[in-house]
């Protein structure tokens, strides 16, 4: 069976820009920050949770304690339900996210599994407004780890445990690509979001048929 693995912003939800604004925005006025959005590529961890503890040291030179982290986590999720809200679910997907995953779960040849850098409340507003959540989806965010490596890891081990089966290959879809070895996660292939339409074609292509590799 063939392992895929999703980001969400911007592979599957067309959510990406406003979760930035919304994100810095609770940041901002959690820790009181007072500073314009930075670039995220320059934290340690791209992930809510790295992001948050990093820019706690960076800008108020101490470690963040669990409740801040926790009402960032809140905060976040209720600027997204302001944010988010729309009669067409549409709107907020990315094109072929929904065939995709539609024709994934219909076919005995592969699995899905979701790993999000987000918090998982927050992935979960996204996920809902466009129309893509499925809760039978294992997957794993960065409630359950800091680093994305990490988080890959935890959704790759939720889905082995749910479809109780080794994974001949392992494809992540999503715009971060992880370092993780082979011997962690099998054959490995990557696919940028942009392709998603493109990847739903290729696997209507060999829906069915024996994987001969990733």
């Amino acid at each position: 069976m063939h392992l895929v693995v999703f980001d969400i912003d911007g592979t599957l939800t067309n959510t990406s820009q406003v979760d930035h604004a919304c994100y810095w925005r609770a940041l901002c006025e959690v820790f009181g920050i007072v500073a314009h959005q930075p670039d995220w590529s320059g934290f340690c961890h791209v992930t809510d949770l790295g992001i948050a503890c990093e820019a706690c040291e960076r800008y108020l030179g101490r470690v963040a304690n669990r409740q801040e982290l926790d009402a960032v986590r809140q905060r976040l999720v209720a600027l997204l339900e302001v944010a988010l809200i729309v009669k067409d679910p549409r709107t907020f997907q990315i094109r072929g996210a929904s065939a995709a995953l539609a024709l994934l779960r219909e076919s005995p040849d592969f699995a899905i599994a979701l790993a999000t850098g987000g918090f998982r409340a927050s992935a979960e507003v996204k996920l809902r407004r466009a129309g893509l959540f499925d809760a039978s989806i294992p997957w794993a965010s960065s409630d359950d780890a800091v680093a994305r490596e990490q988080i890959m890891r935890v959704a790759a081990a939720r889905a082995a445990e749910k479809y109780a089966v080794e994974f001949a290959a392992f494809t992540q879809v999503g715009d971060y690509r992880c370092r993780t070895t082979k011997s962690a996660l099998l054959t490995k292939s990557f696919i940028r979001p942009f392709a998603v339409y493109a990847f739903q074609c290729c696997v209507r292509s060999i829906d069915r048929r024996p994987l001969t590799g990733s």
